[in-house]
């Protein structure tokens, strides 16, 4: 027998072994839709906002992470790249919407935390630069 965590099937669906639904019996395995990768051309220097925020998301869903975790990366992420083309990559640009005013303390800390992860993830996949010099951790 041929142990798997992921198999695509020929009718489009991806069998997830990994994962079972509440209450499933222990035989029973789940089927979801499979979802394609966008594709991003190695060494992406200038990578598209939305293309990011699509890798991003498609990466938490393929690590198993709840819907409403997924959603609510998503929905962080898109107010902070609404209205961008290009993924901002200054840490001014951050800082600046953190600092908007009328955001209460605990936003602003939400908003830090999908930020923080959504970079952190970038950077492992070498989709942006590394910092040398990180202080997101303050």
């Amino acid at each position: 027998m041929r142990c798997f965590d992921s198999v695509d099937r020929d009718d489009g669906w991806q069998v997830d072994a990994r994962r079972r639904e509440p209450g499933a019996a222990l035989g029973d395995v789940p089927v979801r839709p499979a979802v394609p990768a966008p594709a991003v051309a190695e060494g992406t220097v200038g990578l598209s906002a939305a293309a990011a925020l699509d890798l991003f998301l498609v990466g938490c869903r393929g690590r198993g992470l709840s819907t409403v975790t997924v959603d609510w990366y998503g929905r962080l992420l898109e107010r902070f790249l609404r209205g961008r083309s290009e993924l901002p990559l200054d840490a001014g640009e951050v800082e600046e919407f953190l600092g908007l005013p009328g955001a209460s303390q605990g936003t602003r800390h939400a908003y830090f935390r999908a930020l923080r992860c959504f970079y952190g993830w970038l950077e492992r996949r070498r989709l942006v630069a590394a910092c040398s010099n990180d202080n997101t951790r303050n």
